[in-house]
């Protein structure tokens, strides 16, 4: 039995890295049964050129390049060989010229364990006000910082960084760095303190309240 992988795709169905191969059946579509196969459209062998090869993961939350939102699907290969195009680089990836796409999954899991949370509470950036981003100023105005590095993601909240164009100046970044500090939190929530867990996660719910998933 081929082993599963897993593949983050645009909300449309497409891939994040071109826009252009479509991982989904158009138009909502169901996946058919025997599963829908996914061909690169020019290459015919896996190059060192990441632009040669349809890549996918080991784990649900190393998608190389995944944003937010995302439809995650689980893969298997079809017929063509597999291989580890950056073994130290990204040691999650898998390339091939051709995957059969099996089943979708739900997208919060790959946002890691507490994905139900994060998945609850970037939905809240949806309907996020203007005086709910200056009260947020305010209330991680008083909560002690913990230096993190959320570069990898960045995209999570860029993503819903449109929703608070109604702000104004220091509040807007500090919303956004309210939100940030909230995804992190619930993303290493089970390898940090409570009180290090409430720090980050308390401006935001503070204003918008507790998320319940």
């Amino acid at each position: 039995m081929n082993r599963t992988y897993f593949k983050a795709v645009r909300a449309d169905g497409t891939d994040f890295y071109t826009g252009k191969v479509r991982w989904l059946p158009d138009d909502g579509a169901p996946i058919p049964a025997g599963g829908w196969v996914v061909e690169h459209p020019t290459s015919e062998r896996v190059g060192d050129d990441a632009r040669t090869y349809l890549s996918v993961s080991t784990v649900e939350t190393d998608c190389a390049g995944m944003g937010w939102p995302c439809r995650l699907l689980r893969v298997v290969p079809d017929g063509r060989q597999v291989s580890i195009p950056e073994p130290v680089g990204l040691p999650s990836t898998r390339a091939s010229i051709r995957w059969r796409v099996i089943e979708e999954l739900p997208a919060w899991q790959a946002l890691g364990p507490q994905g139900r949370e994060i998945e609850a509470l970037l939905g809240q950036v949806e309907s996020l006000t203007e005086d709910q981003t200056l009260e947020m100023s305010a209330a991680r105005g008083f909560a002690r910082g913990f230096a993190r590095d959320v570069a990898r993601f960045a995209a999570l909240v860029a993503s819903r960084g449109g929703a608070l164009n109604a702000a104004q100046g220091g509040a807007l970044g500090t919303a956004l760095n309210a939100v940030r500090d909230a995804v992190l939190g619930w993303l290493v929530k089970d390898f940090i303190s409570d009180e290090e867990f409430r720090t980050l996660v308390g401006p935001w719910e503070q204003v918008m309240g507790r998320v319940i998933a």
